[in-house]
């Protein structure tokens, strides 16, 4: 009797909790985590940039250099570790990469020098006027040098409007004071060409802006700016990238390895990543937002310091929560078989990833992962900006990111069941489906409060179909590592990147909303050969 009891009680235990996935609670522990980290920091890196007084030009690399490293990067690393079977060694370096270099951000050099302030202070609350003094542009290129950054400064506050996005040129120099620059003031190497970038003309001696209270005393504002900023940053960035590339492509695998053939119900586990970008994003952001300083010039700052320490502890227990994760090295040459056989076991890896792309609807998949990492890109480079341009305020750009992260923990939530119901590849029709209608709604809204109803579809278009790719990926045995890194680089790394350039060239020429309209038109137009692979591409 008490047998029958006990046994209906676990029975009915069963079917009240569900059971608990042990078999992902290291990769559940990992992507929250790293997420955290990520979600604490990196939204508010272009602004830290910015306080250190870099310039727009300088920013942009900072930020858009990472993602085509990573696309380099990534590949190469997932083939080393397909290669020499050492993928726990590799990520473990790659999450500490990821500590070290984003940490050493905050270490930067300041110059702390008095004149560099007096600059600065000139710079923008003394302005350079060209009605006060008509021929004080044409005056200022002649003379003695000055430093490029010193030049690019002085002009910012007029070009306002495109940073940090485009680089500013002579046109929009002359527009934005009012005269024309004559060419004979110019090096004779130096033609006046329209878009001609202010960024190459380091060649041509300068001489200091007059202020408009009328002080020609040069000698007493010319500063000569270094750039040792801009060097260690770079430096640290690039390094540091190259070295943290694979981690999230390896930690995917890991994962996928843990489901034992169970790929669609990877999106339940990547849904604690989105989560833990969200508490980060928003815990730290709400935290900072009331943390101001004073620097060494006495300008009132935000002091950025709590979001690089909660990033160091969060990427802490990333890094242990790794020395946790699991990888099926049984394709390795573990037994004492003849060295020719181990050699070919070795390589027999890359040779599969290389056969997986003689099937063209995989290759299909890698192009679409490719434009919905670029259309990703742009709208979250630009997004914000036509938000504002449009009256959004702060305000309105928290509750975006909180609608987009829970649109993105809903649809890795049911990733899964939708797969299962679905399949992989009507989930990428799907997605890119959403993405058109995303975008002809950008493009309609006037009232920047519209564009709330659009951002919850950020849950198909980037949640569902991050999770279709990486379970598709996953269907195919072979060298997972490999193919899995490529599918990173490609969304993550070219596609994020070129989503920021190639956009931000469109929005230049074409205007942000016609910008909007064409990615709108590629993405339905997508769709269309891709259903033609999947009919007639299958073997």
């Amino acid at each position: 009797m008490s047998g029958f009891s006990e046994e209906g009680n676990k029975s009915s235990t069963i079917r009240c909790f569900p059971v608990f996935d042990k078999r992902t609670c290291v990769s559940r522990a990992f992507y929250t985590s790293f997420y955290v980290a990520i979600g604490a920091l990196f939204p508010y890196l272009p602004v830290y940039f910015k306080q250190l007084k870099l310039s727009s030009h300088q920013n942009g690399i900072l930020i858009g250099i990472r993602p085509l490293i990573q696309f380099c990067a990534t590949p190469l690393w997932g083939a080393c570790a397909d290669k020499f079977h050492k993928s726990k060694t590799i990520l473990l370096i790659s999450v500490l990469g990821w500590l070290v270099s984003n940490f050493l951000l905050l270490l930067v050099p300041v110059n702390k020098d008095p004149m560099l302030c007096d600059f600065y202070d000139m710079n923008y609350e003394d302005g350079f006027s060209s009605s006060s003094n008509p021929s004080t542009l044409n005056d200022f290129v002649r003379g003695r040098n000055v430093t490029l950054k010193h030049f690019c400064s002085r002009i910012s506050p007029y070009l306002e409007s495109m940073e940090p996005f485009f680089l500013p040129t002579l046109r929009d120099f002359q527009e934005a004071c009012g005269e024309r620059l004559r060419s004979s003031v110019l090096s004779t190497n130096i033609k006046e060409e329209p878009r001609f970038p202010i960024f190459n003309l380091t060649s041509v001696n300068y001489q200091s802006f007059e202020d408009n209270t009328g002080n020609s005393d040069h000698n007493s504002k010319h500063v000569s700016c270094d750039s040792s900023q801009f060097i260690y940053l770079l430096t640290v960035t690039v390094l540091g990238t190259i070295i943290a590339a694979p981690a999230q492509a390896l930690a995917d695998t890991a994962t996928l390895q843990s489901l034992q053939g169970e790929t669609h119900k990877y999106g339940r586990v990547r849904l604690w990543g989105s989560l833990g970008w969200g508490v980060g994003g928003f815990s730290v952001g709400a935290a900072i937002s009331s943390n101001e300083a004073k620097n060494y010039c006495g300008e009132v700052v935000i002091d950025y310091s709590p979001c690089f320490y909660v990033y160091a502890a969060a990427m802490s227990v990333a890094l242990i929560c790794g020395t946790q994760f699991e990888f099926d090295q049984s394709q390795g040459p573990n037994d004492k078989g003849s060295s020719d056989e181990a050699e070919n076991l070795k390589t027999d890896g890359i040779i599969e990833a290389l056969n997986i792309f003689r099937n063209p609807q995989f290759c299909f998949v890698i192009f679409i992962a490719f434009f919905c990492g670029s259309a990703t890109g742009f709208i979250e480079t630009f997004l914000f900006w036509y938000l504002h341009e449009l009256g959004g305020d702060q305000l309105l750009f928290s509750v975006v990111n909180g609608l987009n992260c829970a649109a993105e923990v809903c649809a890795f939530l049911v990733s899964d069941k939708f797969l299962h119901l679905f399949g992989h590849i009507n989930v990428i029709y799907l997605a890119l489906f959403c993405y058109s209608i995303r975008f002809v709604y950008f493009y309609i809204i006037e009232n920047p409060w519209y564009v709330l109803p659009a951002e919850l579809l950020q849950g198909i278009t980037t949640a569902a179909f991050w999770s279709s790719c990486v379970s598709y990926v996953g269907l195919h045995p072979g060298a997972s590592n490999t193919v899995q890194s490529i599918l990173n680089g490609v969304y993550m790394g070219l596609g994020f990147a070129t989503g920021g350039l190639i956009g931000g060239l469109l929005a230049q020429v074409i205007g942000m909303k016609l910008a909007f309209l064409l990615y709108a038109f590629a993405s339905f137009c997508f769709i269309i050969p891709f259903v033609l692979v999947n009919t007639f591409g299958k073997k």
